[in-house]
């Protein structure tokens, strides 16, 4: 039954490709409207299938409606066959936008104003475990400040329990906050300087504070931030952060002439970081990245300096060469700085925090018609020292037909609605992965498939796979 559903939904979605009588606004039959290929679509249609790992099949449909002062959305799924079968879960919800006021008699209240820095987004559903819950939330955005608060409760089901909610807002300014500053808060685009204060309520009972500034400037960035749990279960020390960026074009040395003169073409970058987390442990990180013309280089290292959890650093070293055409010797163009370099190498080597030193390879290819990626990682030393993991993969990208004899197969045509992305990897675990996808885009519609089976290894099983797509109107 569901195979015959899935030949029916592709052969529905193909056919109407090269259907020519398209129309806009309504499902209903004989509607002059529905699918004519205008661009304002504002129904959107996405039906689902699939069948998942535990061997569930997967219904899942979703509409939506994008309008001028609202949109609209709404949602079903359901495990209609395996061991997981139990009773379908729903959404529904929107967006409200308007320019003021809410009081009645305002005269501009969706009036269609671009303007509109109101938004209020209502949504109801169920989730898997029956419970029924309401999200309510509002926002605000104004030329120096921001606002936004939520509700959330669990109205009825197993969960029902008190509601969690969150109140806060950004402010955002150019200089100073020292009293008499003559313009803070002027309306000046180039406000570097935000600040981020919330409070919010969770789940647990736990009423959270969470504080965060940050500057943007030509050749420097900093953030800082505070969290801590004020009333409630979790009340503990709190949490804090303080770092930045800094950025220039050559040199560290002294007496370089042009580090940090406000160059746009700073191709280095450097983030040094310190924060505690909730564990009490004060962490150090550091990170240095160079962006070049056929290169890009960047390199890590992060400790914890105190508390439980202090143990040896861990670091990384890594890059990217980009380059036009071949790497054999000789080649007249390999790095020459042409923008058009299709190929890509990254290697990295990293250190993480089991003591594991761990070697990582990727290639990747773009083409016109095709893209093609393989990777290599291994644990070279360490205690998970283990057999390689590997993937090659690829994209092909094609116009109308895969009939022998279509004279528009990979033909260079920018327009090509037809996508098939095929890949094998080797996993972790020594499971030999097949992955297999298709897209279709088309002016209306939109469609996708997909099959992935473990060929070899210890979790060899039945496939999973998927069918679905997209309607606008």
């Amino acid at each position: 039954m569901f195979v015959k559903l899935s030949l029916i939904l592709l052969i529905s979605l193909v056919s109407s490709e090269e259907t020519d009588d398209r129309q806009k606004r309504s499902l209903q039959p004989g509607a002059p409207n529905v699918n004519i290929g205008n661009k304002d679509q504002p129904w959107q249609f996405d039906p689902n299938v699939a069948r998942d790992e535990h061997g569930n099949v997967v219904t899942d449909l979703k509409i939506k409606n994008h309008g001028e002062n609202h949109d609209f959305h709404a949602g079903w799924n359901k495990v209609v066959r395996g061991p997981s079968r139990a009773k379908p879960t729903w959404n529904v919800g929107g967006t409200f936008r308007w320019r003021r006021s809410l009081q009645p008699g305002a005269p501009n209240v969706n009036i269609g104003n671009k303007d509109q820095p109101w938004q209020f987004d209502p949504n109801v559903g169920r989730d898997e475990h029956g419970n029924v819950v309401t999200d309510l939330k509002i926002k605000n955005h104004g030329e120096n400040h921001d606002f936004h608060a939520g509700w959330n409760k669990v109205v009825r089901g197993p969960s029902r329990a008190k509601p969690t909610w969150n109140v806060g807002g950004t402010f955002r300014w150019r200089r100073s906050l020292q009293p008499g500053a003559p313009n803070v808060n002027i309306g000046n685009k180039d406000q570097p300087w935000q600040f981020d204060p919330n409070v919010g309520r969770d789940e647990h009972g736990n009423v959270v504070t969470d504080l965060k500034i940050k500057n943007h400037g030509e050749n420097h960035d900093f953030h800082a931030g505070w969290n801590k749990v004020v009333r409630g279960p979790s009340r503990a020390k709190p949490t804090w952060n303080v770092g930045g960026t800094f950025r220039w074009r050559r040199s560290l040395q002294p007496g370089a002439p042009n580090v940090n003169i406000g160059n746009k073409d700073q191709p280095w970058q450097f983030d040094p970081n310190v924060a505690r987390d909730e564990h009490g442990n004060v962490v150090t990180d550091l990170k240095i990245k160079n962006h070049g013309e056929n290169h890009d280089f960047h390199a890590g290292w992060n400790k914890v300096v105190r508390g439980p959890s202090r143990a040896k650093p861990t670091w990384n070293v890594g890059g990217t060469f980009k380059w036009r055409r071949s790497l054999q010797p000789g080649a007249p163009n390999v790095n020459i700085g042409n923008k058009d370099q299709p190929w890509q190498f990254d290697p990295n080597v990293a250190r993480d925090e089991h003591g594991n030193v761990v070697t990582d390879l990727k290639i990747k290819n773009h083409g016109e018609n095709h893209d093609f990626h393989a990777g290599w990682n291994k644990v070279v030393r360490g205690p998970s020292r283990a057999k390689p993991t590997w993937n090659v993969g690829g994209t092909f990208r094609w116009r109308r037909s895969l009939q022998p004899g279509a004279p528009n197969v990979n033909i260079g045509n920018k327009d090509q609605p037809w996508q098939f992305d095929p890949n094998v990897a080797r996993d972790e675990h020594g499971n030999v992965v097949t992955d297999l996808k298709i897209k279709n885009h088309g002016e209306n519609h939109d469609f996708h498939a997909g099959w992935n089976k473990v060929v070899r290894g210890p979790s060899r099983a039945k496939p999973t796979w998927n069918v679905g797509g997209t309607f606008r109107w």
